[in-house]
């Protein structure tokens, strides 16, 4: 049962696999976005997310803003952005910036993932379950058992540990390690 509180977590350090996917060289619209701007935006979003860690939030802030306005449409920058705002208190705008990472960059299944983890937390476990889903179904999606996991965590929150279960497995299909949870979690029922 621990991994399972770890699945929640995931979504609360969200912000650091966001440095990892915003260093990417891929554009996210390559015809509006120069790989330039993205790195430029990319180096923003780490120092914020480093400000954030040290509580610094203004400092980041500002580093979020820059990234914006150096890579408008990249997506990585909306949905760090959002992280902020969520963080701050500021549920509806950080709802705004998610939703516009996903109409930036539809297939990237990141920016699902991420406000999957928005909606998680916010209680909204239904709503989260379905941004998950279409995170994993993108085929250049990366993280699919991550996914998986943190739809399991909201599902266990609804509580459907059936739904939870069966999204675990599919979870360990894709990562082996996660298989002793599963049978945890099935022998716990």
């Amino acid at each position: 049962m621990k991994r399972i509180n770890h699945v929640i977590q995931i979504g609360k350090t969200t912000i650091v696999g966001l440095a990892l996917l915003a260093t990417s060289c891929a554009p996210t619209k390559p015809a509006q976005v120069s790989v330039t701007k993205q790195l430029k935006a990319a180096e923003n979003i780490q120092l914020a997310i480093k400000y954030m860690q040290k509580g610094q939030a203004m400092a980041a802030k500002q580093k979020l803003m820059l990234a914006l306005d150096s890579a408008p449409n990249y997506a990585p920058a909306w949905y760090s952005m959002g992280y902020y705002l969520e963080a701050t208190g500021s549920y509806d705008r950080a709802k705004k910036h998610y939703l516009k990472a996903i109409s930036l960059a539809p297939n990237d299944g990141s920016s699902y993932n991420n406000y999957g983890t928005f909606l998680c937390r916010r209680a909204e476990y239904q709503q989260a379950i379905v941004q998950f889903l279409a995170a994993i179904k993108l085929p250049t999606y990366l993280n699919a058992a991550t996914a998986y996991e943190n739809a399991a965590a909201c599902a266990l929150k609804i509580p459907d540990k059936t739904l939870a279960i069966n999204l675990l497995t599919k979870a360990a299909q894709l990562d082996p390690g996660l298989k002793p949870i599963v049978l945890q979690l099935k022998q716990s029922s």
